[in-house]
């Protein structure tokens, strides 16, 4: 799972398409990325992150073990409004 700052002007309906059609850049702040360890089911991870006000995307980019589609392209996305 990684959050990401959403860019100025673009919304998640644009990172859905962006996830869907691999076209052109992601509407978000790659830079400012931050992520989680990949973990087995059943287990869980406590992350503590300094995020600046703002709207992001946390999206899982992992498929399952029997290959395929990302979990984003499945629709594992969701904005988070930081105030």
């Amino acid at each position: 799972m990684i959050m990401a700052p959403i860019k100025r002007g673009k919304t998640m309906d644009d990172l859905r398409k962006s996830i869907s059609t691999e076209e052109g850049p992601p509407p978000i702040e790659e830079e400012k990325t931050v992520g989680t360890a990949v973990l087995d089911g059943g287990t869980s991870q406590v992350v503590d992150l300094n995020l600046q006000k703002g709207k992001y995307a946390a999206v899982c980019f992992i498929t399952d073990r029997k290959g395929g589609p990302p979990h984003a392209a499945k629709g594992m996305v969701m904005e988070v409004d930081i105030q």
